[in-house]
């Protein structure tokens, strides 16, 4: 838990749904007095609500303390009272539904139930919005999340309380929860079990390139113009991801780094600039997949409304990947690896006439990547799922 300026301590999750905001006090009362400890941590997750909605521009509905679950515990030999308190916010209803919903909500894809993984843990970032008036949306950034949220709580088995939604990520954001170069602690590292836990990150959103040709991550604040100051460089994720101790680690980046993207470009009067050398090539124990190359665009699909690279990823994982191999229902990295680079690549020249193919780096000596599939999987386009 972190420390909050009001006293006290919290912490908390963005979901897809909206804020949970937890908290727990103890005290030691010769003579219990729950009520005051129990409105001391109500306080505490009311005020801190309150500045995580600030801090990451969130629209949540009304606080009230009836919204705050509370579960308390006297110990009679110690005499340490405990209240543990757990608030949960909705988005607010006049919030257009933007931050709630993707344009995929009611939409369950049958993906196929997967065994229980509890210490998994993982981070998905949809970057639609941009703040920057020259910078264009990621239409269908929030849907990815969302897709990408099912595949892994049903087929991965993670907990859905270990899955974490960030959409319209700003430059803080990214810092808090993946860390920085000189502080790799973020909510991520607090999160993973070490040696216990799988981690997987998840970025949909634009790419920029750096003055010092490596790629960064543009957060929905950030300056296309002033990379190094405004945006998070891919090289820091993966140097802390490596410092965590975690079991594995995947990281998938449906973006692209050339400056451009299927709605205009990103940075103003940008050509492609290559820059593959630069990028993160080695995960401890893990797998980077990234949508294109540092010269390509990272396309979508109007059909799925996912990124191409997403779909066919979730395809992939689904069975489609295994079919292409050797239909021991198991998923490689060498099996994902050679369905992502025909199917992303056919299909971006075939709809838009242009190159994209996805690059992949990891341990290809590692197990399964992914241990589960379903053969009559139907795609993750939406009319094939009524």
């Amino acid at each position: 838990m972190q420390d909050f300026d009001g006293g006290g301590k919290y912490t908390y999750d963005i979901t897809p749904e909206g804020l949970i905001v937890y908290t727990q006090a103890s005290q030691y009362q010769f003579m219990p007095d729950t009520a005051a400890l129990v409105e001391e941590c109500k306080s505490i997750v009311s005020d801190a609500k309150l500045a995580l909605e600030r801090e990451h521009e969130l629209k949540l509905e009304n606080d009230t303390k009836d919204r705050i679950r509370i579960s308390t515990a006297y110990n009679g030999i110690t005499g340490i009272n405990t209240c543990s308190a757990k608030g949960i916010y909705a988005y607010a209803k006049d919030s257009g539904g933007d931050i709630a919903q993707s344009d995929l909500v009611g939409i369950q894809y049958p993906f196929a139930r997967g065994p229980a993984n509890p210490d998994a843990v993982a981070i998905l970032v949809g970057n639609k919005t941009y703040k920057h008036k020259d910078v264009p949306e990621v239409r269908f950034a929030y849907n990815d999340v969302e897709a990408m949220r099912q595949f892994l709580v049903k087929a991965m088995g993670y907990d859905p309380d270990n899955v974490i939604v960030v959409k319209d990520g700003t430059k803080a954001a990214l810092d808090a929860y993946f860390g920085t170069k000189t502080n790799p602690q973020g909510r991520l590292a607090d999160k993973i079990r070490p040696g216990a836990s799988d981690v997987f990150v998840y970025y949909s959103g634009h790419g920029v390139p750096g003055p010092d040709g490596g790629g960064y991550l543009l957060p929905v604040d950030g300056l296309p113009e002033k990379t190094e100051l405004s945006a998070y460089d891919t090289r820091v994720l993966i140097d802390n991801l490596n410092k965590s101790h975690a079991r594995s680690a995947v990281v998938m980046m449906d973006t692209c780094f050339s400056g451009l993207s299927d709605a205009g470009a990103v940075v103003k009067n940008a050509s492609p600039v290559f820059i593959k050398a630069a990028l993160p090539t080695k995960l401890s124990k893990g797998v980077i997949l990234s949508a294109a190359g540092g010269d390509q665009i990272a396309s979508w699909d109007a059909n799925a409304k996912l990124g191409l690279f997403t779909r066919y990823f979730l395809e992939g994982a689904a069975g489609a990947a295994d079919q292409l191999g050797n239909r021991d229902m198991k998923i490689s990295l060498d099996e994902i690896t050679q369905y992502l680079r025909e199917e992303v690549t056919y299909q971006a020249r075939s709809q838009y006439g242009r190159r994209q193919v996805p690059e992949i780096s990891g341990e290809t000596n590692a197990a399964d990547l992914i241990a589960v599939t379903n053969t009559n999987f139907p795609g993750m386009d939406p009319k094939n799922l009524y």
